[in-house]
């Protein structure tokens, strides 16, 4: 029996050896050495994009399937330093303004210039969400500033983190007044502004 558990251990023994000089002869000169990947590792990798999802579905889908309108509230004239312009998020289908006022924790508004740029929220009744107030030394600068200053409406997630949903030239998205139903201020009809 002792020479059967000798001979069974000799065996093991040569076994392991003749593996160990495989691995070792298969290995060839500067080849990088395979690591296993840490599961928890990648199950966070998930996890951050189930988050990330998370978040994208925090964000209501008439928000973000509406579109970003802006027009002309005061008057630009030729020897304007002020303009003013409304902006709001429509509804694709109605293109009417949609009603943020459940979301005002949520929904903010920014501006990508702050030099001359002034922010406030419009009336409830308005037909805008917010307003843009531009003001600059001269008409040239006032027309400079016009054309490159972006209206920005960002969701707030639940963790903090503010993500934009739109994000637009207000020269490019600009429309006349009667179309977004202003009827405060009259605007000339053919005052427009050339996008850059």
């Amino acid at each position: 029996m002792n020479f059967v558990a000798l001979r069974s251990g000799h065996c093991s023994f040569l076994t392991l050896l003749f593996m160990g000089a495989i691995v070792l002869f298969g290995c060839k000169k500067n080849q990088p050495v395979q690591t296993i990947k840490d599961p928890k590792k990648e199950i966070k990798k998930d996890n951050d994009a189930d988050a990330l999802a998370d978040e994208q579905v925090d964000i209501p889908a008439n928000i973000t399937g509406s579109y970003l309108a802006c027009a002309l509230r005061k008057e630009a004239q030729t020897s304007a330093t002020e303009s003013q312009y409304g902006c709001r998020l429509s509804d694709p289908a109605t293109q009417k303004k949609l009603d943020l006022q459940g979301f005002s924790q949520k929904i903010s508004w920014t501006s990508n210039l702050s030099d001359g740029v002034t922010i406030e929220p419009a009336d409830p009744a308005s037909p805008y969400h917010i307003l843009y107030s531009l003001k600059a030394s001269s008409p040239e600068s006032l027309a400079a500033l016009a054309s490159n200053v972006e209206a920005i409406a960002s969701w707030k997630v639940s963790d903090g983190t503010v993500i934009p949903v739109k994000r637009e030239k207000i020269s490019q998205v600009l429309r006349p007044d009667i179309q977004l139903e202003e009827v405060e201020i009259p605007v000339p009809r053919d005052q427009t502004i050339t996008p850059n």
